[in-house]
């Protein structure tokens, strides 16, 4: 009879170390592709669902050329979609108001992970005001896009009073996406 607790006791003995080695070595290994996870969506979420630029330049008198495609980054960033983006793309269409001014075009673009950007639509955007440094576009809501010439900088003014950029550089792109992880 205790021939037999012995041989339990031993097998116990045994059992137990091999179940908690098999339970770290799990651990370890979804750890390990949790990590491998989150490295795949960093690096998937660097590229943009759009190719970021502005191009626009004054090519003569009041007639612009180009466009501006830009990820759209809150001032708030309590606010910021986690799981998705929003773009816009504005470029000037060849058509003017009855003040010789340019009307521009905005396109709304949304993207939900990993699904590709879609089309919201389209509205027209007419000068506000013309500077030798920044041009003011407004929307049918009163919706306000201040585009600085120099800088190529986009600043957006809602109705409500809250701001929003542009970001039309990878590399400042890269840089949100970097901190939104390190969060």
């Amino acid at each position: 009879m205790e021939e037999i607790k012995s041989k339990k006791n031993i097998l116990k003995n045994k059992i137990c170390p091999i179940i908690i080695i098999a339970l770290l070595i799990t651990v370890v290994i979804l750890f390990y592709q949790k990590e491998v996870i989150k490295g795949d969506l960093i690096y998937y979420k660097f590229v943009p669902h759009i190719e970021l630029k502005n191009t626009l330049n004054l090519s003569s008198p009041n007639n612009f050329t180009g466009q501006i495609n830009g990820f759209v980054l809150l001032d708030d960033k309590d606010e910021q979609p986690k799981k998705g983006s929003q773009y816009y793309i504005i470029e000037p269409l060849q058509k003017f108001d009855n003040n010789s001014n340019q009307i521009f075009s905005l396109d709304e673009m949304v993207a939900l992970w990993p699904l590709p950007a879609i089309s919201l639509g389209k509205v027209e955007l007419t000068q506000e005001k013309f500077s030798s440094s920044t041009i003011t576009l407004e929307d049918n809501m009163g919706n306000l896009f201040f585009i600085d010439k120099l800088s190529k900088k986009v600043i957006i003014k809602n109705i409500n009073g809250d701001s929003a950029r542009l970001i039309n550089d990878y590399s400042e792109y890269r840089k949100f996406i970097l901190d939104c992880f390190n969060k």
